[in-house]
């Protein structure tokens, strides 16, 4: 994947999706509106997006194969020969009935851990993300289906701690960019980075 700067919009960057394995019907081309402090993130994001051949051959189709079950149904398990229930570690995936992914996502022991990642029915990223023990943690970033950055957040816990909204144009319509003293408090019980 190559990255092409527009230098006549500062915070733009273009990403031309040329990913052989992706069976789309043109080329994937989308504009992501950044701010300068999320530039290597997003991009190194982008960059460990996986390709659905790669899903395919070492994946785990949700819908078919997995379901939630386990104590209160919120582990992702798998079922042995034998109907027992096992919890799920590896990589699990929803596909379209059009045969593009849906979404991925990595499974610890039935439950949620890493990167995943939601795609539009076109192929278009639609958002990526982070979960630690199945709550989003760290940078998420959303986008509109024609690419432009739509919500970017910072989660601790699956709680928002900063964000910020785009309209369609890339414009700021809404932000939150402090997180409340109720936020820290809950972020303490957490992370041990505040």
């Amino acid at each position: 994947m190559e990255f092409y700067i527009d230098p006549n919009v500062l915070h733009k960057v273009t990403k031309i999706d040329e990913r052989a394995d992706v069976e789309l019907e043109t080329p994937t081309i989308f504009a992501i509106y950044l701010t300068m402090g999320n530039y290597g993130g997003v991009k190194k994001m982008l960059n460990d997006i996986l390709t659905k051949k790669y899903i395919l051959q070492n994946g785990i189709e949700f819908e078919q194969f997995l379901e939630y079950g386990g104590p209160y149904d919120l582990a992702i398990v798998e079922y042995t020969e034998d109907g027992k229930e096992k919890l799920f570690s590896g990589l699990a995936y929803d596909i379209y009935v059009n045969g593009n992914i849906e979404s991925y996502f990595y499974v610890e022991n039935g439950v949620k851990q890493g990167q995943f990642v939601e795609f539009y029915r076109n192929g278009n990223i639609k958002l990526i993300g982070n979960m630690d023990k199945s709550a989003a943690e760290g940078y998420q970033v959303e986008f509109y289906e024609n690419g432009v950055k739509k919500y970017e957040s910072e989660c601790i816990a699956g709680r928002e701690m900063t964000f910020k909204k785009y309209d369609e144009q890339g414009n700021i319509i809404e932000q939150k960019s402090e997180p409340t003293e109720s936020d820290l408090v809950y972020a303490k019980r957490f992370s041990s980075e505040i």
